[in-house]
């Protein structure tokens, strides 16, 4: 995968396709600010590669909930 010369603390980071990436985005604004509550979240989780990749991981997942079945 290639990396990205965009990185924290000299550590290179790699390349994450858009609904990873927002995810890593979020948790890493969670950690460093824990009182800092997300209150227009609807606009990031509506966005097309988010749902298309949602729908993804329940047709892999043959609809049931949850990552083990």
């Amino acid at each position: 995968m290639p990396t990205t010369a965009n990185s924290t603390k000299g550590r290179r980071r790699r390349s994450l396709p858009g609904s990873r990436a927002l995810a890593d985005v979020l948790y890493r604004s969670a950690k460093q600010d824990p009182a800092r509550r997300f209150h227009a979240l609807y606009d990031k989780v509506a966005r097309s590669d988010i749902l298309w990749q949602a729908w993804v991981d329940v047709a892999s997942n043959g609809g049931a909930p949850g990552v083990d079945g």
